[in-house]
């Protein structure tokens, strides 16, 4: 049974990376409705290469709470935030994040995987149902991480993004533990 489960979480793993790699590789919107060019790239750098010495985020305004100017200056805006890294990007740390990422994306479909083997034959009995259950871990990363991310301002837009690419994902591998795992003992289902 926990072989079962484990190959089925391992099968989930890959159909969302397979589906992330298509959803930022190919669908263009994601990117399109956010991300903008720095007019005077090269001018803008260079001053906040000269001003910015050490990896970081750094936010304008920035909030001090003895500062009673803040919320004035954040509701007249503009409002500024800039994830800034030192080092290139071919650090070695990033090659860590990255196989983190992908760790996780194999690693996680498990724990629904095991949901599902040990649920209640009334509560997943059906198919239908089983996807459902897996669904909701989508809609759980969807509230939790794309729609409440923290200490970085996100556009709207990129977040109803990120929300539907999580709840289509995990209804993606939904549908591979529900074919796989059956809520009786973890068997396969008959047919």
């Amino acid at each position: 049974m926990h072989r079962r489960v484990i190959a089925s979480g391992l099968l989930g793993g890959v159909v969302l990376l397979v589906w992330t790699a298509v959803w930022f590789g190919l669908v263009p919107f994601h990117h399109d409705a956010t991300a903008r060019e720095i007019p005077d790239e090269d001018v803008v750098f260079d001053v906040i290469s000269e001003r910015i010495g050490e990896t970081g985020i750094y936010s304008y305004p920035y909030d001090v709470p003895t500062d009673s100017a803040f919320h004035e200056r954040f509701e007249a805006g503009p409002i500024l935030q800039i994830l800034f890294q030192k080092e290139g990007g071919a650090a070695p740390s990033e090659t860590v994040r990255f196989l983190s990422v992908v760790l996780a994306y194999l690693l996680v479909p498990i724990i629904p995987a095991w949901a599902l083997s040990v649920a209640s034959h009334e509560r997943t009995g059906r198919y239908i149902q089983r996807v459902w259950l897996v669904m909701l871990f989508g809609i759980f990363v969807a509230v939790f991480r794309d729609l409440t991310p923290t200490g970085i301002m996100v556009p709207s837009e990129f977040s109803l993004v990120m929300v539907v690419h999580s709840v289509v994902g995990w209804g993606l591998v939904g549908i591979i533990l529900a074919w796989r795992i059956s809520p009786e003992l973890g068997r396969a289902p008959r047919g």
